[in-house]
């Protein structure tokens, strides 16, 4: 007796264990879907003026909020490699600029209660230095049924020329 009500309390603990580690699976993996249409990862852009920045949001559930910065990052925390810019080794990115960086888009819509959302915006960036480094991030609240999910994704990108 003792060992049958045993194993049915170890049976219902396994159950219960192994349905709350899909769940919280689900949070870690996020449920929004955030593409940088606009930049690649390490881009170098040409010097021009205006670029237009685009970032798509999507979901299978509810995204609650969006959100979409872009700052300037210093230039030391990249190597140049051919075509390409590479965050260096021990180097990281912020999510949201720190206060001493110059913001160049701040935004954030609270209210999308939809399973899309498109943010985009042109920015004039030809009044900054060749070899400046910017960082473009979207991120994002999403829900369903069983859970929420937070995620962010990022890219950074070059002017063309010398630092």
């Amino acid at each position: 007796m003792k060992s049958n009500l045993f194993f049915s309390f170890l049976c219902v603990s396994l159950i219960l264990f192994m349905s709350s580690c899909e769940i919280h699976d689900h949070v870690l993996n996020g449920v929004v879907q955030i593409d940088i249409e606009s930049h690649e990862r390490g881009e170098i852009i040409s010097n021009g003026g205006v670029q237009n920045i685009k970032v798509r949001f999507t979901s299978d559930t509810e995204i609650q909020e969006a959100s979409v910065s872009m700052y300037i990052e210093d230039a030391s925390k990249f190597t140049i490699e051919g075509n390409r810019i590479k965050l260096n080794e021990d180097a990281y990115l912020n999510v949201l600029p720190r206060t001493d960086q110059v913001t160049i888009i701040d935004f954030e819509n609270k209210s999308v209660n939809n399973n899309e959302y498109v943010y985009e915006q042109e920015v004039d960036l030809s009044a900054y230095p060749a070899g400046t480094c910017f960082v473009l991030f979207g991120s994002a609240l999403g829900s369903s049924e069983i859970s929420e999910g937070y995620d962010s994704q990022g890219v950074y990108f070059t002017k063309r020329g010398r630092r």
